[in-house]
């Protein structure tokens, strides 16, 4: 994945904007003049925010740079990250109420909602969320203070937590696919682990083994899936395989991206001699992806 870094040390004008509309690949936005308008329109707001609430009066300032933004891509994504040293949300919000008992999470949310917005004023982070909702972004993360928040265009997959290591400032994360990804794929692919990974696959991350959950998912399954229409998986081996291992596989590629409904149709699971064990990797997939059928 290609990474570009942009620092800026000051906050003049509308050069920031421009610049990191200008680094993003030019056939991304080719025969697309709504989707550069909205990606224009969604940075600009990310950066007038900065602008007007993150370096309130007397905040001591402790980075060199005002912002930065880190653009990162390849033929799949395009992943832009905004960032700020200032005051984080949730120290801006609690600037604008006399008291409150919420969260960091709380409050990264009820900004992101509008709810503190006043005179047309503060509805930039709100406009994000809508963009998420047209399908600008496949999704926004917001991290701020010991707030997470993730607006996900896959509804199942957002996200709202308290964090335990502190975000100084504020990340503002945009993900966009980058290219239709069913244009690129070809019609079908077989993975047969006994003959493509491992015969005796062990543990469930790349630390307990060579041969672990992790390991099929990330360097078997996920590359097939991002190039092939339909993959089988032949799960057939010598001995058997741990629940740990199967839950690892395929849940994880619900945590990794793929919707349940998604894998439905492009992912074919088969064990002939015990076919109880398709059934539990459906049960791991659906309960990853907050399902109970």
């Amino acid at each position: 994945m290609e990474e570009i870094t942009l620092e800026f040390e000051t906050m003049n004008n509308n050069d920031p904007v421009n610049l990191i509309i200008e680094t993003i690949p030019s056939e991304f936005f080719e025969n697309k003049d709504e989707l550069k308008f909205n990606f224009y329109s969604s940075i600009s707001e990310i950066v007038a925010n900065i602008c007007d609430h993150a370096y309130p009066e007397n905040f001591k300032v402790f980075n060199k740079n005002f912002c930065e933004a880190l653009i990162r891509y390849d033929e799949y994504n395009l992943i832009i990250t905004i960032i700020d040293h200032g005051a984080s949300i949730p120290v801006t919000i609690l600037n604008k109420i006399s008291s409150t008992n919420l969260t960091d999470d709380k409050l990264v949310e009820k900004a992101a909602s509008g709810k503190y917005s006043k005179n047309g004023r503060g509805i930039g982070l709100q406009d994000l969320m809508r963009q998420v909702r047209i399908n600008t972004f496949n999704n926004v993360i917001i991290s701020s203070g010991y707030g997470f928040l993730k607006e996900c265009s896959v509804p199942e997959h957002s996200e709202l937590k308290l964090v335990k290591s502190k975000t100084l400032g504020t990340n503002i994360t945009l993900t966009k696919e980058y290219l239709d990804k069913q244009i690129l794929l070809n019609d079908s692919f077989e993975i047969i682990m006994s003959k493509d990974f491992s015969e005796q696959p062990f543990g469930r991350y790349e630390t307990d083994s060579p041969f672990s959950a992790e390991a099929f998912r990330e360097n078997h399954v996920i590359p097939a899936l991002n190039k092939y229409k339909l993959v089988t998986i032949d799960l057939t081996g010598k001995f058997g395989l741990a629940s740990s291992f199967l839950e690892e596989v395929f849940g994880g590629l619900v945590r990794r991206g793929f919707s349940a409904s998604e894998l439905e149709g492009r992912l074919n699971v088969i064990l002939p001699k015990i076919p109880s064990v398709v059934h539990q990797v459906w049960i791991y997939i659906n309960k990853a992806g907050g399902r109970n059928d």
